[in-house]
């Protein structure tokens, strides 16, 4: 079997191009695009990755790693078994909550910024889809106890973990095993390399902000979650060949950080390069230091875990 057909990786380069004909990628594309028509935000993270001025290429959130990180999720669709009940934790108002409850999937958002539960909770009453949204930390007992979700058996949690102190990434983890029903599915994706990112972000209750760091260590996190009970549906990734493992680095990572930093400009995505080729011209030095980004030294990577049955 070849890596490309591994579940449990990091982003390789031919990923980029397959996210341009993955049916479910192009799904997601679509239905931000008509949400965003309909003048219903979609975010990614907050306004910094989520500018709203996108263009129809929705660079900002449905890039080539966003879009591989969400579809890939589908790799373990069933449609003879679907999934009946969502947990998605820390994406609140991004597209794979909305994605999935559009298709009738019952499901929470759980986040700590209160800005992305109020738009979330805006966007499915608009769209009349079952999915609400609550500011909460999963690890306190309060989401776990509620009564209407008393357990599921799907939680999402998408470039989530490297935004977690590491000294609290094991409670996580153990947290999002209570939460699933027995043979639920825990999908995880994470920022993974060698990248630290002092954030601005305050969390529920004003807590203190703090750097986000990838995993570096990935053999750690695999004991870890080896400890909270969960075990891997497909490879376990710390047999991975060497090479495979060796990814740190986003494919493509000058290029698709390019196209962030020009959208990041007073026109988007659509506008007609002559329009903006002036504009462009005097942001040669801060594009140029696209080839410093984050995507420099940080991959992607994903896990599909279950509890056991």
């Amino acid at each position: 079997m070849s890596a490309l057909e591994l579940l449990n990786r990091p982003m390789l380069d031919d990923d980029v191009a397959a996210t341009a004909r993955s049916p479910w990628a192009l799904q997601l594309r679509d239905m931000v695009r008509d949400y965003s028509r309909a003048s219903l935000p979609v975010m990614n993270g907050g306004f910094k990755y989520s500018n709203l001025k996108q263009g129809d290429d929705q660079i900002l959130t449905c890039g080539p790693y966003r879009l591989w990180e969400y579809s890939s999720l589908f790799l373990l669709h069933d449609s003879t078994k679907p999934w009946r009940r969502f947990l998605d934790v820390g994406g609140a108002a991004s597209p794979l909550p909305y994605f999935l409850a559009e298709r009738g999937i019952a499901g929470r958002a759980v986040d700590l910024q209160p800005l992305l539960v109020a738009v979330c909770n805006h966007v499915a009453e608009v769209r009349g889809i079952p999915l609400t949204a609550e500011v909460a930390d999963v690890t306190a007992d309060d989401v776990r106890t509620r009564p209407t979700f008393e357990s599921f058996d799907l939680v999402t949690c998408v470039s989530v973990l490297e935004h977690v102190p590491p000294a609290g990434r094991a409670a996580l983890l153990a947290a999002l095993f209570r939460l699933l029903e027995p043979g639920g599915l825990l999908y995880l994706t994470f920022d993974y390399g060698d990248y630290v990112e002092h954030d601005d972000y305050r969390g529920a209750g004003g807590a203190p902000s703090h750097s986000s760091s990838s995993i570096s260590d990935l053999a750690a996190l695999c004991e870890m979650l080896a400890s909270a009970g969960f075990i891997f549906a497909g490879n376990d990734p710390r047999a991975l060949p060497a090479d495979v493992l060796a990814l740190r680095r986003a494919p493509h990572a000058d290029s698709v950080m390019r196209r962030y930093w020009l959208n990041s400009g007073p026109f988007d995505a659509a506008t007609p390069l002559r329009a903006v080729a002036k504009y462009a011209m005097k942001r040669i030095v801060p594009v140029a230091r696209a080839g410093a980004s984050r995507y420099q030294h940080h991959n992607f990577f994903r896990m599909f875990l279950r509890r056991p049955a």
